[in-house]
C-alpha cells in the first residue's frame, strides 16, 4: 500500500551511520595518539629549610602533544560507540533506554570533590599551548610531590625540539621562579 505508515516505527539508521562515521575518525585519532605516547613523571621537591606552602608549578607545552593523564586527572577520552537504533518490542511504544536513562539521570550527576590538601590539577589550552596547572597545599621540607604524567604526540611530522616554559609560585617564597628547559627530540 502506497502512503500508508507503519504502526511500527522504523529506527533512524542514517543518523547513526554519520554518528557512527564520526566515531571512527575519532577513534582512529585516539588510537594514534596513544600509540605514540609515554609517560613521565614531575617532581615537586621542596629543599629550603621550612614548609612551602600554596605551591603552584605552571608548564606550558606546545601543542604537539595531546595530554592524556596526570595524576588522577584524565584529559584526553577514547570515544566512546554510538548505540545502535532498535526497533521496538511493543508495537507503537517507543523503545526505552534504561541504561541511557540511568546514565543521564540527574541522580547520578557527579561533581568532582577534590581534597583540599591535596593536588590540584588543570589543564587549560590557549592558541599555541597547552598549559598544566599544578597546585599543592603544602610540601615539608626535603620533601617532594610527585605526578605520573601521559601524554601523546598528535603526529610524528609535528615533533620538534622546544622550551619548556614553567613557573613556580609559593605563598612563603618572596618571587616566582620562571625558566625554559630544552627539549630536544632524535
Amino acid at each position: 500500500m502506497q502512503g500508508t505508515t507503519s504502526i511500527f516505527p522504523r529506527p533512524n539508521y542514517s543518523i547513526y551511520r554519520l554518528e557512527l562515521s564520526e566515531w571512527i575518525k575519532k577513534y582512529d585519532e585516539a588510537k594514534k595518539v596513544l600509540s605514540r605516547s609515554f609517560d613521565f613523571r614531575l617532581h615537586i621537591k621542596n629543599s629550603g629549610g621550612l614548609p612551602a606552602e600554596n605551591i603552584t608549578l605552571c608548564l606550558k607545552f606546545p601543542r604537539i602533544f595531546q595530554f592524556i593523564q596526570c595524576g588522577n586527572i584524565h584529559y584526553g577520552e577514547i570515544p566512546t560507540i554510538p548505540q545502535k537504533p532498535e526497533f521496538s518490542n511493543h508495537g507503537i511504544m517507543p523503545m526505552i533506554n534504561f541504561e541511557a536513562l540511568r546514565k543521564n539521570s540527574l541522580s547520578n550527576l557527579t561533581i568532582p570533590i577534590h581534597n583540599i590538601h591535596g593536588p590540584w590539577i588543570e589543564f587549560n589550552e590557549d592558541d599555541n599551548n597547552i598549559v598544566l596547572e599544578i597546585s599543592v597545599k603544602k610540601i615539608k621540607h626535603h620533601l617532594h610531590e610527585s605526578f605520573k604524567c601521559t601524554a601523546g604526540l598528535l603526529s610524528l611530522e609535528q615533533a620538534h625540539s622546544f622550551k619548556l616554559e614553567y613557573v613556580i609560585m609559593a605563598d612563603n617564597m618572596p618571587q616566582k621562579i620562571e625558566g625554559k628547559i630544552p627539549v630536544i627530540f632524535n
